[in-house]
């Protein structure tokens, strides 16, 4: 059952989530990108304040750029997906742990600030006992460090703070950046997911909705073909009555275009008697209770399920006669149809299969009822419908 709402153009709502699935990561990386470039960059700034050889200097941009790209491949984006393998990253780990220790021996001052990418990388590499535990004694080492090269409180206290503050830096803006991704790629695939709801909702609605129609307007065509001689009066009559049922199936095509799906029960059982008639096969209706105190929504669903009914009936059977029993509460509201001399065949020709059926469950299923249908030991054919 589709209830009616405004709907908006399913295909510009995904393009709207596509863009923004690819934009936010993009952003995210960016700010990563940028923040890793300026902790290089004040890197470059103290190996320059400390005057060292030009070939020093040019050593040393290239350790910083191989502890960026180490930093940026192996652990910035390693929860999204294709990522490199746990082996691959605990050697890039090492290797980058030997870049922000062993120039410490070269360039002294100039590269204390380089263990704090690799204590942000130890937080993003390993599970969180070792990697806290790992993390304290990377701030500890490097606080021991700084103590012997200039025997100052105050340096080894700013030196500490400032490998934590780096290193929680550096696993933050990471993480945050995975966990964009991940949301981005949850919202495209939502996105998605709600194209196929919305074109598995117009197909079962195209067909529940145009199916019973065109099955009466040929049924009423070919039927006025036959009498268009012998009783030219007759055969005009059934000629309106298509054009009538025309008419309708327009004006519910351009209503389920704009997501609007409401059938009349009343209008559903009229016609029924028209088009079992002109089909000349015996209808027997009884109804007890009150219409009027079924909600909306249980309405429309009986009326496709006596709509899909009544198609099924013309198509898939040889009855000549069918009863048709509803019943609107206290209790129950149900919709009983029965029919002799089925054949129970779906236009696939398997036995066992009624075309539409499975659309039925599903209407039934939203209202919170249950449906049913089979043939029976006497050779009939039973549909039911039921909401408690």
């Amino acid at each position: 059952m589709v209830r009616p709402t405004a709907r908006s153009g399913v295909g510009g709502a995904l393009a709207t989530a596509m863009e923004r699935a690819g934009l936010a990561p993009r952003l995210a990386r960016g700010i990563l990108v940028a923040v890793m470039t300026c902790i290089g960059i004040v890197a470059v700034i103290k190996v320059v304040e400390t005057r060292l050889s030009v070939l020093q200097t040019v050593l040393c941009l290239v350790y910083l750029a191989a502890v960026v790209a180490l930093q940026l491949r192996y652990f910035a984006w390693q929860d999204e997906g294709a990522g490199p393998s746990r082996r691959a990253t605990l050697i890039a780990l090492a290797v980058q742990g030997l870049l922000a220790y062993l120039p410490l021996l070269q360039f002294g001052r100039a590269w204390v600030g380089m263990p704090g990418l690799f204590a942000g990388s130890v937080l993003l590499a390993l599970p969180a006992v070792p990697a806290w535990s790992l993390f304290a004694v990377v701030v500890v080492s490097i606080a021991v460090v700084q103590f012997d090269m200039s025997g100052s409180w105050d340096d080894v206290l700013y030196t500490g703070i400032s490998t934590v503050l780096t290193g929680l830096v550096v696993y933050g803006l990471c993480k945050l950046a995975t966990l964009v991704g991940m949301l981005s790629r949850a919202r495209a695939e939502f996105a998605r997911l709600a194209i196929e709801a919305e074109r598995d909702r117009v197909a079962r609605d195209l067909h529940d909705i145009l199916g019973y129609q065109l099955s009466a307007i040929a049924l009423k065509t070919e039927l006025a073909q036959r009498l268009i001689d012998a009783r030219p009066e007759r055969a005009r009559t059934e000629l309106d009555e298509s054009l009538g049922i025309s008419r309708d199936a327009l004006s519910e095509v351009r209503g389920l275009a704009r997501g609007i799906t409401a059938l009349s029960l009343s209008n559903e059982i009229r016609s029924t008697h028209s088009t079992l008639a002109a089909a000349g096969i015996d209808l027997e209706v009884t109804q007890d209770g009150d219409l009027g105190s079924v909600p909306d929504d249980v309405r429309t669903a009986l009326a496709v399920v006596l709509r899909e009914a009544v198609t099924n009936l013309l198509r898939h059977s040889a009855a000549s006669s069918c009863s048709l029993r509803l019943t609107y509460g206290p209790g129950p509201v149900e919709l009983v149809m029965d029919n002799d001399r089925t054949d129970a065949r779906g236009p696939d020709g398997e036995p066992g299969r009624v075309g539409g059926l499975g659309n039925l469950r599903q209407r039934m299923a939203d209202v919170g009822g249950s449906f049913e249908a089979g043939p029976r030991d006497d050779g009939t054919f039973r549909l039911r419908a039921s909401v408690p």
